[in-house]
């Protein structure tokens, strides 16, 4: 994990004071798939372990937005989730909507553009639309801004000959893509 900061805080320079979940949260979106190479042989996603600690912090009420100055959360257990957990997953997130090789170029022209320069999380968002040539707008201010979250459950399933239909609803107030 310390190894991959000199890469996202020291080369591309994110600032770990405005956009920490930048810095901790792509450290740990890269040392995850990192260590599963190393240790699991690239077996699963290592990253579905990462959500169990984020349903928790959402469920017992004590989430805070990402985009808050790192100084201010009001609880610790905020700060480590909005950087760290909530922070990867916005990558791995990403990677299902866009898609895991455009995530991979994403991540390879934000480096190219961006070392040394101290980007934002709009910065990164404006490659991942070129990039995937979609609007993304909306992904960036529901996860970085807000603590509402995606939610979706199965409210019928009929059998249809060799077919089952199954209609979803949305619960919870970000919307996805399914």
């Amino acid at each position: 994990h310390e190894f991959v900061h000199a890469w996202y805080e020291g080369v591309v320079a994110n600032n770990e004071t405005i956009d920490q979940w930048m810095d901790e949260g792509f450290t740990t979106y890269a040392s995850a798939f990192i260590m599963n190479h190393l240790f699991n042989d690239g077996e699963g996603d290592p990253m579905v372990p990462r959500y169990n600690g984020y349903f928790n912090i959402v469920n017992a009420g004590i989430e805070e937005p990402m985009h808050i100055h790192a100084d201010h959360y009001e609880r610790n257990a905020a700060y480590g989730l909005a950087s760290y957990t909530k922070g990867g997953m916005f990558l791995h997130q990403l990677g299902y909507i866009i898609g895991d090789d455009v995530l991979k170029r994403t991540l390879n022209r934000y480096f190219e553009e961006w070392k040394f320069k101290h980007p934002t999380g709009k910065d990164f968002l404006r490659i991942a639309e070129r990039e995937s040539g979609m609007v993304l707008d909306w992904y960036y201010e529901y996860w970085v801004t807000t603590t509402k979250t995606i939610d979706y459950g199965i409210t019928a399933a009929e059998a249809e000959g060799s077919r089952t239909n199954v209609t979803l609803s949305r619960i919870g107030l970000m919307p996805m893509p399914l």
